[in-house]
């Protein structure tokens, strides 16, 4: 699924609620980028969802998530430019 694998330990407490949405953010984005693999976009939206983790109100997340993984998935990376 979407958050962490083994390589990359999560230690936050991540909500049913936040798991759902953001699996429809890495949906989302995996159409948006299909040059880049399902699994580098779901490392994205979660290193981006940890940036937000502490947040106190948490109806924006997702959406904030989102934008902030987009940015970054849209930066070309030095072994593709």
């Amino acid at each position: 699924m979407l958050v962490d694998g083994p390589a990359r330990p999560h230690t936050g407490l991540v909500t049913e609620q936040d798991q759902e949405s953001l699996a429809q953010v890495v949906e989302r984005l995996v159409e948006r980028f299909p040059h880049q693999s399902r699994d580098e976009v779901a490392r994205t939206v979660t290193d981006s969802f940890r940036e937000f983790e502490g947040s106190r109100i948490r109806d924006f997340v997702p959406i904030l998530v989102e934008n902030e993984a987009r940015n970054r998935l849209s930066i070309p990376r030095q072994r593709d430019a």
